[in-house]
């Protein structure tokens, strides 16, 4: 994530990031509280909280379907907020948001 000059009243950093691995590990449900004033988010991921090379910007919803993971990899997350103003912060990292043991898979 990056940081941004404020001008204005730019969002605040998005709360309460989480994932969920569905029964098809390549997929997961993502969700975080709504932030007053965005226009949108940009939801990040990767494979460690310094690799978060994957991004997609969302408008007018806080929750999204990843349809993009490998099975048998860990990842983790961040979100930011965005309007006219500027951009917030970057979200905590979600280390939590990895695969849970019971969806770990060695298949490709």
């Amino acid at each position: 994530c990056r940081t941004t000059v404020r001008r204005g009243m730019s969002p605040t950093a998005p709360a309460s990031l989480r994932v969920e691995r569905q029964s098809d590990a390549r997929n997961a449900d993502i969700s975080w509280d709504p932030v007053e004033g965005a226009m949108g988010y940009v939801l990040y991921w990767g494979i460690s909280p310094d690799k978060l090379n994957n991004s997609v910007m969302i408008y007018d919803k806080t929750t999204y379907e990843l349809r993009a993971l490998n099975k048998g990899v860990e990842y983790h997350f961040a979100i930011e907020a965005f309007n006219e103003n500027g951009i917030s912060e970057c979200s905590e990292h979600n280390d939590k948001a990895q695969l849970p043991p019971t969806l770990r898979s060695t298949e490709p």
